[in-house]
C-alpha cells in the first residue's frame, strides 16, 4: 500500500489511491456518570475515505435511526463520495480491510463496476489488507476524532463532525 500511495503522489500520475474503513461506533451523548450508564445512547457510524494522493479525508457519518452499517450502507457512501468528482484521475486503487460484512461483499463490487461502466474511472483495482497488518491512512484520521472526543462532551452527532 505504501508504494502505491507514493506512486499516486508523483507529478503527472493518473492514479488515485484511496482507503476506506468504518470507525468504531460513536455513542451520543457521552455518558460519564455511573447512574446514566444504563440509559439509551444513539449509535453513530462514521465511514472514513482517505485520498492518499491529495492527503484528504472524507467522513460520512450517520446514526442508527437513519440506517445500519452493512454492505449496502458502505456501498452507497462509497458511491456518493466517488461519484462527486473528488478526483480527476481515471485509475482508482482501493484499499480496505477484510471485513466480509461491510467491505468484502458484492454490493461494494457492484458500486465499483458501476463507476467503471459510467466512465467515472477507467480502471479500478480493489485490494484487501492482510489480517493483523491493517493500518490504513483512515486510522490516523480516526485517531484525530478520538483525541478530540476525549476533551468534548458530545450532545448531538454534529459535534463529532466539527
Amino acid at each position: 500500500m505504501r508504494k502505491e500511495t507514493t506512486d499516486s503522489q508523483l507529478p503527472g500520475s493518473d492514479i488515485c489511491c484511496i482507503s476506506f474503513d468504518l470507525q468504531q461506533v460513536l455513542f451520543v451523548p457521552k455518558l460519564t456518570h455511573s447512574d446514566m450508564f444504563y440509559l439509551s445512547q444513539l449509535s453513530c457510524y462514521n465511514l472514513g475515505i482517505h485520498l492518499s494522493d491529495t492527503n484528504r479525508a472524507f467522513m460520512c457519518m450517520w446514526h442508527e435511526g437513519v440506517s445500519g452499517r452493512g454492505g449496502n450502507e458502505i456501498a452507497s457512501t462509497i458511491l456518493k463520495v466517488l461519484n462527486s468528482g473528488i478526483t480527476e484521475e481515471k485509475h482508482l486503487l482501493v484499499w480496505s480491510d477484510n471485513c466480509a460484512g461491510q467491505n468484502k461483499n458484492r454490493m461494494v463490487i457492484y458500486v465499483l463496476v458501476f463507476l467503471v461502466l459510467h466512465q467515472v474511472f477507467d480502471t479500478i483495482e480493489y485490494n484487501f489488507l492482510i489480517s493483523g497488518h491493517s493500518f490504513m491512512c483512515c486510522d490516523r484520521d480516526f485517531a484525530l476524532i478520538e483525541k478530540r472526543k476525549r476533551v468534548m462532551k458530545a450532545i448531538i452527532p454534529n459535534i463529532y463532525t466539527k
